[in-house]
């Protein structure tokens, strides 16, 4: 890592910073020209060959000719600064072998909030708020259909996709209606929308009423016209009756007296929809006037099916109609609306029935969400660990590669003031010396004693200066202050 930050607030001797990152150095090491630079920042001055330049005086030099500055590094971890982040009201002061700590647990250090897609960066003692209350990414529940959104978003999810959400009609100005029961308020057969004009339901099998009607009028027209209508949708029922025993009869002969298969199917396919189509009415009406309404408009689909079957023409069952007595025209319809009545208690039982069983899938799929979502942060803050552990686990085999390096060098140091250094590939070193490419080279370091001078030898192979094309050797010595 690079160098310690330092606040603006601290006044720091230039001597003490490095000369790359531009910070207090950390684990200063000294080059084989004597400039300072952190441990970490040498790497970055490494050329593809191997070699070094110092970007200071364009020297270069080699891996051994770094030595660990111990001088300076004592003097950097005595020195007192402000936090780095004085500038976010952190009254701390202290040496810099410390900040590390401090800033571990400094309250006005900044760090990521954890939520997903928020890249905000955010001081630590007000991370927890703006995690949980500031954060335009923080997951939250819509209040009115429990949808889990982003707080970014509810207000737009309400205004524009919230179900549950009220609104106004446009037509008769009724408010706190939810948006998603706004099409059955406006719907011209089942609708309370006053402002919807709508025609007699029972227009399409012989209502002469064909005026456009508000919803009260065309509840007033329905009440007083519910014996007309009731009569209507008799005969219709029983037209239905007759059409269908004359296709049956038509398919008998065509098939030589039998009926085929195949067009028994068929026949039972329609029928079945005719009675699925007559129970679905029975079970969405509540009143004379809307069981009337749906029988007709299922009849008038059921006819179309059955002229499919290839008759052009309804048989003519008016004069059977007309036969009947009022009293058994009534008698009749009665006893059929009975029966649609009890159908459709036991059909409304059972819709109770499938409602709460919805309700309870619909709970436990929205638990699943929610558990969902929670294993998903998880993953997330799990995968910006791991992200963690891998940058910590590169420094450190940096450390480790200086580490070893350090050991080559100590494994082959002398503490006597003697070297035994054998020089590897001497005719090419010779040719670049001639030629000027690399004029010396320099020895692995040696010490006259455990605690005494640090030296190194650098060698001419084609001399230099007054005894150039000859072999010069120079011994160079470090000593501290």
């Amino acid at each position: 890592m690079p160098g310690y930050t330092f606040s603006l607030n601290s006044t720091v001797d230039t001597r003490y910073l490095c000369l790359l990152c531009e910070k207090i150095l950390k684990d200063p090491v000294q080059t084989g020209c004597g400039h300072v630079y952190c441990n970490s920042c040498i790497t970055d001055l490494k050329r593809d060959d191997g070699s070094y330049v110092c970007p200071v005086d364009k020297t270069p030099f080699a891996a051994n000719q770094v030595f660990p500055d111990n001088f300076m590094k004592r003097e950097v971890l005595n020195l007192v600064v402000a936090c780095p982040n004085s500038s976010d009201d952190c009254m701390w002061r202290g040496e810099v072998r410390h900040i590390d700590k401090h800033r571990s647990s400094c309250p006005a250090e900044r760090e990521s909030c954890s939520n997903y897609n928020c890249h905000e960066r955010v001081k630590r003692s007000d991370l927890q708020r703006h995690v949980e209350q500031e954060c335009p990414y923080r997951l939250q529940l819509c209040p009115l259909c429990g949808d889990s959104l982003t707080a970014a978003v509810l207000k737009t999810h309400q205004a524009q996709d919230c179900k549950m959400y009220p609104v106004q009609c446009g037509g008769c100005g009724k408010e706190g209606i939810p948006r998603g029961e706004m099409a059955n308020h406006v719907s011209p057969i089942n609708g309370d929308c006053e402002a919807v004009e709508r025609s007699c339901a029972f227009q399409q099998i012989g209502c002469s009423d064909s005026k456009k009607m508000k919803q009260s009028e065309a509840k007033k027209h329905n009440e007083l016209s519910s014996i007309f209508h009731s009569n209507l949708l008799l005969t219709r029922v029983l037209r239905l009756e007759d059409q269908v025993k004359s296709q049956l009869a038509i398919g008998a002969g065509a098939c030589g007296g039998g009926i085929s298969d195949h067009w028994m199917r068929g026949s039972e396919r329609s029928i079945s929809n005719a009675i699925s189509s007559i129970d679905t009415v029975v079970r969405e009406t509540t009143d004379l006037r809307q069981k009337l309404q749906e029988h007709s408009s299922r009849l008038v689909t059921l006819e179309m099916r059955v002229a499919s079957h290839g008759q052009d023409r309804l048989p003519a069952v008016l004069p059977m109609f007309s036969s009947l007595q009022p009293m058994q025209m009534s008698e009749e319809i009665s006893r059929r609306l009975t029966n649609a009545e009890n159908g459709s208690n036991n059909i409304e039982f059972l819709i109770g029935e499938t409602g709460r069983e919805l309700n309870n899938v619909r709970q436990e799929v929205s638990s699943l969400k929610r558990q969902m979502d929670g294993t998903v942060d998880s993953m997330r803050r799990l995968e910006r660990r791991m992200e963690s552990v891998e940058h910590n686990l590169t420094l450190r085999n940096v450390v480790l590669a200086d580490i070893e390096e350090f050991v080559r060098q100590q494994q082959i140091s002398t503490y006597d003031g003697t070297i035994l250094w054998k020089i590897t590939d001497v005719a090419r070193r010779k040719n670049d010396a001639v030629t000027g490419r690399q004029a010396s080279i320099y020895s692995p370091c040696f010490y006259t004693s455990r605690y005494g001078y640090k030296m190194c030898v650098r060698l001419y192979l084609n001399g230099d200066g007054m005894g150039k094309g000859n072999t010069s050797v120079a011994v160079l010595c470090c000593h501290a202050r």
